[in-house]
């Protein structure tokens, strides 16, 4: 397939023809695979130009019918073989909403040096898009690398132009095709600072300090693009040595700065201040006085949350987890549980020491009960059920001490209070002097109406066992 390609891409259409699909390159790849989806729609697209459109179509239709309905680069054939109405509608609405899809069908194209056929596809799906401010701009740099490749150097120029204004969002150009695709526009724009952006985030992975030379650039054209600054921040934070960590918060300071405001944009801002020991309070002065933007994203809400339970707003910590319901995704890491057992403990703690106990049970209760919520591996405690146990036996103890007669905050019972009196020495009506133990022992004898003396304890000891157990031997 791969040599289809190049004498296709060389213009020898006929030599990839000839060169065909019974013993040359394309029916090599069949062979050893028939379920190439790639290589069948290089044939129908070889076919097409042929003048074979009904055998294209054939070929498309088995590409259909046994490996993948759902293939884009097929449907795009199907269109340009056939230019019905109900084929561009589909094609149009799939492109649209997958804009990805656009992209990768236009990198085949390219591969196989059908710039026209890509160019049409494409323009296809601009004219089907509703909303022509929103288009992907990958869309666009291919319709101006296709142009440039067949000498349309104005048209180029313009898709370029319309490029550069299309939103940066959800744009990550993986494709190896793109590459040469943003060189050109960059050499063919220096003003663009969105291509040098694009391809820093192809590069990234497998050429970091390529990626940073580019997002510099970027970032030097057009200085109010917040995303740029914050990629630059991710990748000086990676580097290891020198002043990395100074850079980034520099770098991400600047991105929260400018608009329009990114919620992970100040979560990251915070794990860095975290990194280099920045106190709470500042951090959290930062994401309340942002609070609207925080909000927007639970990774966010996650940091403001512990930052006030750190600097001791337990209620307002406590209000922002309840009711809401945090998201759990493939490496998040949010400590909300943890949060919210933390800030009912600590208050409950607070609570308690101002003797405020029937408040403190409460919080104590709520801590050991992780609301649905809150993501969590346990529905309680999250692993600290032994120290909320202990709590709330303190608390429970607290609340029996303070419910008995005569303990502070609560009014004494009446013989208490005659009790005190008479053991301070005054003699208040009904308080009788103390009388010694031999006294009390004489006067509970004499008005039980016994005759004899109750024995003393030791006429009372027990016999030895031989001499109650001598029966049973």
């Amino acid at each position: 397939m791969a040599g289809s390609r190049v004498l296709r891409r060389g213009g020898d259409r006929g030599g990839a023809q000839r060169h065909g699909w019974r013993s040359g390159f394309g029916g090599r790849s069949i062979d050893a695979n028939a379920l190439n989806i790639r290589a069948l729609n290089l044939k129908a697209a070889l076919l097409r130009h042929a003048g074979r459109s009904k055998e294209a179509l054939a070929v498309l239709a088995t590409a259909h019918r046994r490996t993948d309905p759902l293939d884009v680069r097929s449907m795009a054939e199907r269109w340009l073989a056939a230019k019905t109405a109900e084929n561009a509608k589909v094609l149009g609405s799939t492109m649209n909403a997958h804009p990805h899809t656009a992209s990768e069908t236009a990198a085949e194209y390219l591969s196989s040096g059908l710039w026209k056929d890509g160019s049409d596809v494409l323009l296809q799906a601009v004219a089907a898009a509703p909303d022509k401010t929103k288009i992907h701009a990958m869309v666009y740099y291919y319709l101006g690398y296709f142009a440039a490749k067949m000498g349309r150097e104005p048209q180029s120029a313009e898709y370029y132009r319309l490029a550069m204004k299309m939103p940066a969002e959800y744009v990550f150009p993986f494709q190896p095709e793109a590459i040469d695709v943003l060189r050109h526009a960059m050499a063919a724009n220096s003003g663009d600072a969105r291509a040098p952006y694009y391809l820093g985030n192809l590069l990234f992975d497998w050429q970091p300090d390529e990626a940073v030379k580019l997002w510099e650039a970027s970032a030097s054209i057009d200085p109010s693009f917040p995303i740029v600054r914050r990629n630059l921040a991710v990748a000086y934070s990676h580097r290891p040595a020198g002043n990395s960590l100074e850079k980034a918060i520099a770098s991400l300071e600047k991105a929260v700065s400018l608009q329009p405001k990114y919620p992970i944009h100040f979560a990251e801002l915070d794990q860095l201040y975290e990194a280099a020991g920045i106190a709470p309070e500042k951090r959290l002065a930062l994401l309340e006085s942002n609070h609207d933007i925080v909000v927007r994203r639970d990774d966010a809400v996650n940091r403001e949350v512990g930052l006030k339970v750190a600097v001791g707003k337990y209620d307002d910590a406590i209000k922002l987890m309840t009711g809401r319901r945090f998201a759990v995704w493939e490496g998040g890491n949010l400590n909300v549980a943890d949060y919210w057992v933390d800030a009912h403990l600590m208050r409950g703690g607070e609570r308690l020491a101002a003797k405020q106990f029937r408040q403190a049970l409460a919080d104590y209760q709520a801590a050991a009960k992780i609301p649905d919520n809150l993501p969590s591996e346990r529905l309680t405690g999250g692993g600290r059920n032994a120290e909320i146990a202990y709590r709330l036996g303190v608390a429970q103890a607290a609340l029996a001490i303070r419910s008995r007669p005569g303990s502070p905050g609560r009014r004494p019972a009446e013989p208490w209070r005659k009790r005190r009196e008479c053991r301070a020495g005054a003699a208040p009506a009904g308080c009788r002097p103390k009388a010694s133990r031999i006294t009390t022992r004489r006067w509970r004898f004499r008005s039980s109406g016994r005759t004899k003396r109750p024995k003393r304890f030791s006429e009372t000891w027990w016999t030895p066992p031989t001499r109650r157990f001598s029966k049973i031997r």
